[in-house]
């Protein structure tokens, strides 16, 4: 069960000034949704996105997977999302579930690279273990 997603993007805070113009790396417009039931069902519709940290609240369900799609960005061919974090907050205990992409060094994520990010993870947790016993 979740009941909300936050979304870090990149807003580029090594170039910001006061007076700069939206970060170029920022998403603009995007979509959030979740995988309930069978069926991708949106959450959440942006249009005209300033914030670095975006929260959003929906009514409580059960969640196999969330998708964040990124229509269009102030200016960089490409969106740059730091974290994609989902929460439920019943009972007021919160429970999440963290996906970190800090920097994919300008290569595209797909499904196969998230796979040899999680193998690559899942061989360094391991010889981290065995060096601790």
């Amino acid at each position: 069960m979740i009941g909300q997603v936050r979304i870090t993007f990149n807003s580029d805070l090594q170039q910001r000034k006061p007076d700069a113009p939206m970060p170029r790396t920022l998403a603009k417009a995007y979509r959030v949704e979740v995988l309930s039931g069978g069926e991708w069902r949106k959450v959440a519709d942006v249009k005209d996105n300033w914030r670095r940290l975006a929260v959003h609240d929906f009514p409580r369900c059960e969640a196999a997977a969330v998708r964040v799609t990124v229509t269009e960005t102030w200016g960089d061919p490409r969106a740059q999302i730091f974290e994609i974090r989902a929460y439920d907050f019943e009972l007021g205990v919160a429970r999440s579930i963290e996906v970190p992409f800090a920097n994919a060094n300008g290569a595209i994520v797909t499904p196969e690279t998230c796979r040899e990010l999680g193998r690559d993870l899942a061989k360094t947790i391991k010889a981290y273990l065995e060096e601790q016993t």
